[in-house]
């Protein structure tokens, strides 16, 4: 009975000149229509990653280059009698130079496509060659940063060193064109930190 009532549809369309529900032109509108929805539902994904990894971004520079050195510096502050010059040193080198570079680095290693693409917006996957090179150099500067709150007269070394490349950094930023807001962000922390640890150095030289 259903072949039957299966064949008299058939004609039914047939004869009305619109293809049947189960020919394959329904079957190729179907598929396409599952394929774009689930091909915006990828770009979604994405776009939700990027945005958490945005939000990431933004808190780590907030982090290491602000919230945890002063913290760091009011609890030895109260704790200890030091000059506030030597604390401010001790502790952006270590979380701005040390800390925030050496974990850069791992990430410029690791996953060079984000400094590439989301911070210089570059989408040339040779750029990734670049990139760690770069990562190797912020693994080496985090490492003498995060070495000297141990080693007092590593300080300034480290702070130097951080600082040209934070102040080299941020000029570079200057002039490059269409910054997008992580370029922005960039560009205004390593001018920050730059002037906080030349301050550093030049109190004491």
């Amino acid at each position: 009975m259903r072949t039957l009532w299966g064949r008299a549809s058939a004609r039914s369309f047939a004869l009305a000149g619109v293809p049947h529900p189960d020919s394959d032109f329904f079957r190729t509108l179907v598929s396409m229509r599952t394929e774009t929805r689930r091909r915006s539902g990828g770009a979604a994904g994405i776009r939700a990653t990027i945005a958490r990894m945005s939000l990431v971004y933004f808190a780590t520079v907030i982090l290491f280059l602000l919230v945890l050195p002063v913290i760091s510096v009011t609890l030895e502050l109260s704790r200890h009698a030091s000059t506030i010059m030597f604390l401010t040193g001790k502790w952006f080198v270590f979380w701005s130079v040390g800390v925030r570079l050496f974990l850069a680095g791992v990430r410029q290693v690791v996953q060079p496509r984000f400094t590439a693409e989301e911070i210089f917006g570059v989408h040339d996957r040779g750029s990734f060659a670049i990139v760690r090179e770069v990562g190797f150099a912020n693994l080496s500067m985090g490492l003498l940063g995060i070495c000297s709150v141990v080693r007092y007269d590593w300080i300034v070394p480290a702070a130097i060193a951080g600082g040209l490349y934070y102040g080299l950094a941020g000029i570079g930023h200057v002039f490059h064109r269409d910054k997008n807001a992580k370029e922005q962000v960039a560009m205004i922390s390593d001018g920050f930190i730059f002037l906080v640890l030349l301050a550093a150095v030049y109190w004491r030289w």
